[in-house]
């Protein structure tokens, strides 16, 4: 446990947050082509990530030899999947939006790895608590403060709890600072911020965990800015219990709806190969699309669940009174979801859409309003968004022999509203 300062630094790994493929990598390869001029060397950890539908399409691999001139990576294994490449970005194609191949470095020279004892790993806790002198009789405040940077964090985490690799409880002083770091393969969640505040999560690659990526809880200056997320997965250990389990990449503000949350900024992250949804995330004030800082620049892509997948559920905050009457989303990219881009389906007078850019969607957008009582008026607004339906990334690649081949029909919009007042609202 954290409840003085922590430091830890390791050496700067070049492009450490991501690379893409510049060619395609087909099922089979023990090669694929990443970017020239890294500083990978051999034995270092690498994963790669699902650029279809099928959201579990991801391959993890160790570095044999990488040619800095050519970009050539030799792996220790076969893929299992293809992942689509290109030499150059797709954003000539698609508004700026690169939907080729994700590439991730997980290997860092400074280690924190937990033991695996019956699916329990470790756990860094960051808290505040009293501290109560027997002797003296005084009592002293203690809190955490973390810096962590270019570090990697491996099998940490508790199966089945929310101790996550790296948390924040009750940490309401001081500052903490994560960033440039690899943090992977544990059982839990991989970070999870709890009734604290003043904590900064940048620029991090995050991979393989359960049920949830990335957590805020009723928290209050809180930068998540920059990450990169892949490979959440459902928990093998829910079944039968017939509910069901509470699944994202990045839930903010959203485990325990409705949870009023101040000052959270989520921004310019990725998430890839998520169960059920990339980013559940309580939306902006209306107007603001232009100016907020809330949540924009994120993207979403490959999520799936059994009857689900979205790119982004957005909600109110309950910590703003005026989202009863209306809230709003924006900035906001995906593509590859197996049900929607975007979605919501709350009570409200008037939900609104905007500058939302969603490719090669089951439906670029489905958005649902709850009357606020009988027979009120509500409104649905989408405006300034681009939806494309198939994308130059195959559904079934390898003539069906890539390791997938997912078709669906790739629809544009669902919107609806009910003209009575009926059920709680969903996230």
């Amino acid at each position: 446990a954290v409840t003085g300062r922590m430091q830890a630094y390791g050496k700067p790994r070049h492009e450490s947050r991501l690379t893409r493929l510049t060619q395609p990598a087909l099922k089979g390869d023990t090669t694929f082509t990443v970017e020239p001029g890294l500083d990978w060397v051999e034995g270092d950890r690498l994963a790669l990530f699902p650029t279809s539908y099928k959201f579990d399409a991801w391959d993890e691999v160790f570095v044999v030899s990488y040619d800095s001139e050519t970009g050539t990576v030799v792996g220790d294994r076969e893929l299992d999947f293809y992942h689509f490449g290109r030499e150059t970005s797709t954003g000539d194609l698609y508004e700026g939006l690169d939907i080729r191949c994700e590439v991730i470095l997980l290997t860092r020279n400074v280690k924190i790895f937990g033991e695996d004892i019956d699916s329990w790993g470790g756990q860094i806790v960051v808290g505040f608590f009293l501290d109560f002198d027997m002797a003296t009789l005084e009592m002293t405040s203690r809190y955490g403060q973390l810096y962590m940077d270019n570090v990697e964090v491996y099998n940490m985490s508790q199966m089945d709890t929310f101790k996550a690799a790296i948390r924040w409880e009750n940490n309401v002083q001081g500052h903490s600072s994560v960033t440039n770091c690899a943090i992977h393969n544990g059982y839990s969640w991989a970070l999870h911020v709890k009734t604290s505040q003043n904590v900064h999560i940048k620029d991090n690659v995050m991979w393989n965990f359960r049920p949830v990526g990335v957590g805020v809880q009723t928290s209050n200056n809180i930068t998540i800015d920059g990450n990169v997320l892949g490979k959440v997965v459902a928990r093998t250990t829910f079944g039968g219990q017939k509910i069901l389990d509470k699944e994202a990449g990045f839930s903010i503000c959203a485990y325990h709806f409705p949870d009023p949350c101040t000052d959270i900024h989520v921004t310019n992250n990725i998430a890839g190969g998520i169960v059920y949804g990339g980013f559940l995330a309580p939306a902006h004030d209306c107007g603001e699309a232009s100016t907020q800082t809330v949540f924009r620049g994120n993207v979403a892509h490959s999520s799936q669940s059994t009857s689900s997948g979205e790119g982004l559920v957005f909600f109110p905050n309950t910590a703003a009174p005026s989202h009863g009457s209306c809230f709003e989303a924006s900035h906001f990219a995906a593509y590859k979801c197996s049900h929607s881009g975007v979605t919501s389906f709350q009570k409200t007078h008037k939900t609104v859409a905007s500058n939302m850019l969603l490719v090669d969607n089951h439906f670029s957008l489905a958005m649902l309003n709850i009357c606020p009582s009988d027979y009120a008026e509500n409104e649905i607004v989408v405006r300034d968004s681009s939806f494309y339906g198939e994308s130059i990334s195959p559904d079934c690649p390898q003539d069906g022999e890539g390791g997938f081949c997912y078709k669906t029909v790739k629809k544009g919009l669902l919107v609806g509203s009910s003209i009575r007042e009926i059920g709680r609202a969903h996230v």
